[in-house]
């Protein structure tokens, strides 16, 4: 079978990582997987050696000619069994390129936001139940994985509660409400940040005003993101919205404790003792502080259960199931 993965984005965010740890995994399993993407697009540097880029030279608007030109002539010389489009800008090019030339298009959807294009497509998977509500007509979910790195374990910590926050410095992930409560729990407790973004200068702005300097960090982008969240008490996700946390993945596989408020799929997948209901997350971080060991214990056992699903090869192996279904279908 071969897959072409088409992403119309040159940065390097999760849903990039998606499409690049499912791609390498894909190949690894014997899937001929080659990427559309466009030249000097920055997460192409995730892929492995045995996925094949096709560079694309237009520009990133959906409306460039230049774009269906390239994009009709890889399909053309290729030949894939499918077109795997991620996000609503990709599905929607992946759409029309279909009017040029002859392709079977799966699209996935990564948020329950924009994405009318995903009402008439045929096969679509969600990331989430709730993404999947998104869509007018049946979706099938499939959750978002990651590379294990088995090596690495949680690492039991003393001392104060030492807390992890993990994405960009942008208001919909309410830094800001969590620094806040932060201070509003009263509890011994230090809050680490790891990020770049937009509302950094507010945030600074903030530690100072509540003079939390000395327990509140700002880190800035880290490359061991996984390394650290074995090294604290708790990692917490404060959003106020998500399409699939990478960072909740990531947390079941290295943390010690998690607690997410209850967006994306955290409230399809967190028992309800991990959950935050909204504005009581002062009031969770007092409970994580006099109940430790309780909801760590808690946490373990629901992490020996469920973590294995969200281990890329097990994802890798439903969307190959998915590939197949769909192309069995068409043959019928």
């Amino acid at each position: 079978m071969k897959v072409m993965m088409f992403i119309a984005s040159s940065l390097d965010g999760g849903a990039e990582k998606v499409v690049a740890d499912l791609s390498n995994e894909l190949a690894r399993q014997g899937i001929d997987v080659v990427v559309a993407a466009f030249r000097g697009s920055l997460w192409l540097k995730r892929l492995s050696e045995k996925v094949r880029i096709q560079e694309l030279t237009s520009s990133e608007e959906w409306y460039d000619p230049r774009l269906y030109l390239q994009l009709r002539s890889i399909v053309k010389s290729e030949q894939p069994d499918v077109v795997h489009s991620h996000g609503a800008k990709a599905s929607k090019i992946i759409l029309r390129l279909s009017k040029l030339t002859s392709l079977r298009q799966v699209a996935t959807k990564h948020n329950s936001r924009k994405g009318k294009v995903f009402n008439g497509l045929a096969h679509v998977t969600a990331v989430s139940g709730k993404v999947a509500d998104s869509i007018r007509q049946p979706a099938t979910v499939i959750y978002n994985g990651v590379q294990r790195d088995t090596t690495l374990k949680p690492v039991k910590q003393g001392g104060a509660l030492s807390i992890l926050a993990v994405g960009r410095l942008d208001p919909i992930k309410r830094f800001d409400w969590l620094i806040r409560e932060v201070a509003a729990s009263g509890i011994d407790c230090t809050l680490d940040i790891v990020g770049d973004g937009p509302q950094r200068g507010e945030l600074e702005g903030l530690i100072k005003e509540l003079d939390l300097a000395d327990r509140v960090k700002l880190l800035g982008h880290q490359s061991d993101v996984a390394q650290r969240m074995t090294q604290k008490h708790l990692v917490v996700i404060a959003s106020r919205s998500e399409g699939f946390s990478l960072v909740m993945v990531e947390a079941l596989f290295y943390a010690n404790l998690f607690i997410s408020t209850e967006v994306g799929a955290a409230p399809e997948l967190l028992p309800d003792a991990l959950l935050v209901k909204e504005g009581q997350l002062a009031d969770k971080l007092q409970q994580v502080a006099a109940e430790y060991d309780q909801m760590q214990g808690s946490y373990n056992a629901f992490v020996s259960e469920q973590a294995s699903q969200f281990e890329m090869p097990s994802v890798a192996d439903r969307y190959i199931e998915y590939y197949r279904s769909r192309l069995t279908e068409q043959r019928n």
